[in-house]
C-alpha cells in the first residue's frame, strides 16, 4: 500500500463559484428508487445497519436519506462512517505467494453510503462516460454482453478479409487484473475531463 497516495482533497476557488455551478441534489423519489435496489442478501457494512432495513422501509426512509445525501454534497463533505469499509481478502490463487497480485480485497461499505455513490454514476458519471466511449466497446456497457462484442469481432474479420485473400491479427488484453492496482488520482483526474458538475 506504500505506492498508494489518497487523492488531495480540491475545494473549489472562488473563480469556480457563479450561476453556472450545479449542486448534486438527489430528489426523494430518486433515493426511494435507489433504496429499492438494495440487495437485502448483501451483508451490512461496519455501520451494522443491513440492506433489506433500507429496503424494507423504503417510503420512510427515503426523504431523511435524501436530506443527509443532499446536506453531504452540498457542504462537499462526506460523513467520516460512510469512508469506513470491512475490507476481506479474498485469494485469486492457491496458494497465495504474493499479497498483492493475488488478493482480492473485497470491501462492505455502510448502505448509505452505497446510494450516495450510486447517485452520483447513475446521474452523472455514467452519462458522462456514454458520451465520449468508442462506439465498438461492449465491456462495462449497459444493455450489452459478450455476446454483443463476440457477433462485432466476428462481422469486423470477415469485412476485412472478404475477397481480399488478407488474414486478420488479432490481440486480446485482459485488464481485469489492472484496476486492482490503478491509481485514484489518475482516475480522478480522468474524471474532471469529464463534463460533471463541479460541486
Amino acid at each position: 500500500m506504500q505506492n498508494y497516495q489518497p487523492l488531495s482533497h480540491n475545494p473549489l476557488n472562488n473563480d469556480q463559484i457563479g450561476p453556472d455551478l450545479e449542486t448534486l441534489e438527489p430528489t426523494e423519489y430518486f433515493t426511494y428508487n435507489l433504496l429499492r435496489k438494495l440487495n437485502p442478501r448483501k451483508a451490512c457494512g461496519p455501520d451494522g445497519i443491513p440492506n433489506w432495513f433500507f429496503k424494507t422501509f423504503a417510503e420512510i426512509l427515503a426523504k431523511p436519506v435524501c436530506e443527509i445525501l443532499h446536506t453531504s454534497f452540498n457542504e462537499q463533505k462526506l460523513p467520516p462512517s460512510w469512508k469506513h469499509a470491512d475490507m476481506t481478502p479474498i485469494p485469486k490463487l492457491n496458494p497465495v505467494t504474493d499479497v498483492n497480485k493475488h488478493l482480492r480485497p473485497i470491501s462492505l461499505t455502510p448502505a448509505i453510503s452505497k446510494i450516495a455513490e450510486e447517485f452520483v454514476i447513475e446521474k452523472y458519471v455514467a452519462p458522462a462516460i456514454l458520451n465520449i466511449v468508442d462506439p465498438n466497446q461492449y465491456g462495462a456497457i449497459p444493455k450489452s454482453s459478450s455476446v454483443d462484442a463476440l457477433i462485432s469481432m466476428v462481422h469486423q474479420w470477415s469485412q476485412a478479409t472478404d475477397k481480399s485473400g488478407n488474414a486478420v491479427r488479432v490481440s486480446l488484453f485482459d485488464y481485469k487484473k489492472a484496476f486492482d492496482l490503478i491509481d485514484h488520482n489518475i482516475l480522478e483526474q480522468k474524471l474532471r475531463r469529464l463534463s460533471l458538475p463541479r460541486k
